[in-house]
């Protein structure tokens, strides 16, 4: 007997050789035709990936159904805003020219065209590391830009500026939108199959735009008068940032970033103070995760990839530099700040154990104790059991090569 799947799991019939030969098959078809289960497998193929729900990770649905309301309150929110645009630019009004209404476009455009390059610049480095927050930032930024350009045709003294402003939060939406888009897709593929995720991600979210726009089209009768056009932009808005919300706040990574890692070795050194030996896996890490983490090392301040100057500026003792010599990293304690300077082949391992040094020293800077026996003492005991608790992040469903920490450019 041979039963056939259908996308990997749906069980579609059943082949079965008859004669004692074994040349006559006879095939069994198990699917009721007739029911609307039969119609969803059909679409199934067409708006998820390939071998569902195998071949994408456990947070797959519940990041998706709440990607897919924000996609449709975004559509809304921009026909909204983009019907305020036209007018500004003269749409419907006979005294305005062709000329000036290319112009504004042309400045608004440029602007936002600007402004996606020098953000890439600036912040393309932490876009993988902290997916979270850029993906929520992504949206404020998007409800910003939509929110001036609503604003723009009721100040036309400002038009042209609010324009250009509401087109650059959106094109900083757009970059930073786009590559954590990118960084969830490669957390979702269990299978290697990242192009097929980010292209039935894009399916979805297409379909629902679509479905959004007629609910636009369908409400725009209505949008005459202040009052009407900003109740229901602020409603969809409000509707779009919390459906957002929801959707980063499903997401459990496995991967490691600082606000994670920082979670898990500080649990750690606290329930090994306590005589305890535990480790909190990716789900509990994640419902402990800030979406808007500022600040990913709490009070104190860590750069990891910093100049040897520190090391320096330091004045350690020589015999405490030499026993770094066989390590990739040294970290310097100053004040509460720590500063790691990385080795030019440091590995993801040698990236993590750092900052498990680091996370050591923050807890022990306030002993009384000198800077250098402070470093001997954090080297030994990192030493001692930076492996087991490697080890055991494995063992409790955390990706230990996948270290995406924000370093600064320097390597020694």
């Amino acid at each position: 007997t041979i039963d056939e799947y259908r996308n990997g799991e749906n069980l579609c019939c059943r082949y079965q050789f008859t004669s004692k030969d074994k040349s006559t098959i006879d095939r069994k078809d198990l699917v009721d035709r007739t029911e609307w289960k039969h119609t969803w497998s059909r679409l199934t193929p067409v708006f998820l990936p390939e071998g569902y729900p195998e071949s994408v990770s456990s947070d797959y649905i519940a990041y998706q159904k709440w990607d897919s309301l924000q996609a449709m309150m975004s559509s809304m929110t921009g026909l909204i805003s983009t019907r305020a645009i036209l007018q500004g630019v003269g749409v419907g009004n006979a005294e305005a020219t062709p000329a000036a209404a290319v112009v504004q476009w042309v400045l608004r455009d440029g602007t936002g065209m600007i402004g996606r390059v020098l953000f890439a610049w600036f912040k393309g480095s932490e876009l993988d590391s902290n997916a979270k927050t850029w993906r929520f930032m992504a949206d404020i930024l998007n409800d910003i830009g939509l929110t001036l350009e609503l604003c723009a045709p009721m100040v036309p003294e400002y038009f042209l500026a609010l324009a250009c402003c509401g087109s650059l939060a959106k094109s900083i939406c757009g970059v930073a939108g786009g590559c954590t888009k990118a960084a969830i897709s490669r957390h979702q593929a269990r299978k290697n199959n990242m192009a097929d995720v980010a292209a039935k991600d894009g399916s979805q979210e297409t379909a629902v735009g679509f479905i959004g726009m007629l609910m636009g089209v369908a409400i725009s009768p209505v949008l005459e008068g202040q009052a009407i056009i900003w109740t229901l932009f602020i409603v969809f808005t409000f509707l779009h940032l919390f459906c957002n919300w929801m959707a980063v706040s499903s997401l459990i990574f496995d991967s490691l970033n600082m606000q994670r890692s920082r979670i898990v070795f500080q649990q750690w050194i606290d329930d090994r103070s306590k005589r305890q030996v535990g480790f909190l896996t990716p789900t509990q890490v994640a419902a402990r995760e800030k979406i808007l983490d500022l600040m990913p090392m709490g009070n104190s301040n860590l750069k990891m990839g910093a100049s040897f100057q520190v090391v320096r500026d330091a004045k350690l003792e020589r015999k405490v530099l030499d026993l770094y010599l066989s390590e990739k990293y040294i970290p310097i304690l100053v004040e509460g700040n720590i500063n790691i300077v990385l080795h030019k082949d440091a590995t993801p391992r040698d990236l993590l154990k750092s900052f498990f040094h680091a996370m050591v020293l923050m807890n022990r800077q306030s002993l009384l104790k000198s800077q250098d026996q402070v470093m001997r003492d954090a080297l030994t005991f990192v030493n001692e059991h930076f492996e087991n608790v490697r080890n055991g992040m494995v063992n409790h469903g955390w990706n230990v090569d996948e270290v995406l920490f924000s370093t600064q450019d320097f390597r020694s």
